[in-house]
Parts: structure tokens; C-alpha cells; sequence
């Protein structure tokens, strides 16, 4: 395994070097940038009690803040209860793309902290995405913990979630073949209207998802999907995503 790669999954591996999975859990999802409340992390784990989240997220102030939540801090409608956290919910303090393991500048933002990005905001949203402290932060791929989960005991990924400031489809495409053949239920942020400086390609994003045999639930800014291969069992599984 890749030394950075490991240095970011150690905490997370068991003595074979695998993903550890709580015992008792027989789903799980993934949930990538969770902003300071991981409320999609929080709808999936409330009324479940054999599924478990691995969340991604680089910012530290974000971390902070999920894993001190208390009810006097609630600002928005849903907060990650934080008694989950290293229980049924775990982060990975991470930021993802596709490429090699490396390290890369990251954009904290203050007022919304969800709008943080591995890319610098373009000068006329500077106010909107106020630059609260750029930082240094490691890079994975999602193909790298997929390498190392335990599929023998948990087949497939029932939902994965990214919204990560326009580095979704660099994401996407750091799944690898594992996109197509182990994934049920995909959302990902298509587009940020070149909020950030970053080229997108939301036609050609959408075409590479429905290319990895994917068919669409909806589109917009966010964009929701299911893999055709899993269409015997997708509605078997409790979909949720807060299309904001």
C-alpha cells in the first residue's frame, strides 16, 4: 500500500489490512465532503441499525465541528449526532480526486463551510466563498479504499454521495472499475456554474456516469443515478438525498 494511502486509512484497517466494519453492519454508504453537519450521514444512520457511513472530509474546522455538536450550535435543520462518530459513522480526514497520492492546497470557507474546495474561488464569488485559511491537505482516490474494503462481507456500496466544490468528477473517475461493478446508488454536484477555478464538463461528466452503466433519477446542479447492474435490488434499499 501506498505510504500516504496508509497513513490516511490506518485508523481505519483491521489487523488483515482491511476496512473495518462494525460488527452487526450489513450496509454501507459512503458520504464525500460532509460540510460542518453531514446531514445526509445523519438521515441514512437515524432509523438504521446494520448500516454504517464513511465520510470524507479535509477540512478540519468541518471535523471540529461534527464531532462537537451540541443541540446550542444547531444552524441548520439536520446535524450528525455526534455519539456516531468512530461508532457507526466514521471520517476520513481526506480530501479525494483521481491521480496519484499526494498533497494539495485546500480552500477552507467561512459562513457556509460546505462551499470549501480543493479549488481557490473565482475573484467575483470571493464574498460569497470567503477564504477562511488555505491548508495543506492529503489526497486518495476512492479506488485506494476500495482496494482495501472487505467485499466478501459487504458486496456493494448501497449509496455514494459527493459534493465536493467542482472536484466531483475528478472523484468519479478515481473510482476506477469500481464505479460500474460496486455501486447501487450515485449523487454527485454535476456542475458549481464555474464557481471555482476549475474547468467543468458537466455533458461530458454525465455521459462517462451513464457510459458506467448508470441510468438517471434526476438532473440539475445535483445529479442522481442507479447502476442498471443492481436493478434487481435497488428498490430493496432505503434511497435518500437532499436534492439542495
Amino acid at each position: 500500500m501506498n505510504r500516504k494511502v496508509k497513513k490516511v486509512l490506518k485508523n481505519y484497517l483491521d489487523s488483515d489490512g482491511k476496512i473495518k466494519i462494525p460488527e452487526g453492519c450489513k450496509k454501507v454508504k459512503l458520504d464525500v465532503g460532509l460540510s460542518c453537519n453531514a446531514p445526509h450521514s445523519e438521515l441514512w444512520l437515524k432509523d438504521s441499525d446494520d448500516t454504517c457511513v464513511y465520510g470524507f472530509e479535509p477540512n478540519p474546522y468541518n471535523i471540529e465541528d461534527i464531532k462537537n455538536f451540541t443541540p446550542d450550535k444547531k444552524i441548520w435543520d439536520i446535524h450528525l449526532n455526534p455519539e456516531r462518530v468512530d461508532n457507526n459513522f466514521f471520517i476520513i480526514e481526506a480530501a479525494l480526486s483521481d491521480g496519484e497520492p499526494r498533497d494539495t492546497k485546500f480552500y477552507c470557507t467561512e459562513g457556509d463551510p460546505g462551499t470549501s474546495s480543493m479549488f481557490e474561488p473565482i475573484r467575483q464569488y470571493e464574498k460569497v466563498f470567503k477564504v477562511r485559511d488555505v491548508i495543506d491537505v492529503p489526497v486518495i482516490t476512492l479506488k485506494h479504499f476500495f482496494d482495501v474494503f472487505p467485499w466478501d462481507r459487504v458486496p456493494y456500496i448501497e449509496q455514494l454521495k459527493i459534493d465536493a466544490q467542482s472536484a466531483d468528477f475528478d472523484i468519479i473517475r478515481g473510482c476506477g472499475d469500481y464505479l460500474s461493478e460496486k455501486i447501487v446508488y450515485l449523487d454527485v454536484e454535476i456542475t458549481t456554474s464555474n464557481c471555482y477555478k476549475h474547468f467543468e464538463n458537466p455533458q461530458e461528466f454525465h455521459n462517462y456516469i451513464l457510459n458506467s452503466g448508470f441510468e438517471v433519477i434526476s438532473t440539475g446542479g445535483n445529479c442522481s443515478y442507479y447502476n442498471r447492474k443492481f436493478s434487481n435490488i435497488k428498490d430493496n434499499i432505503n434511497y435518500q438525498f437532499l436534492n439542495y
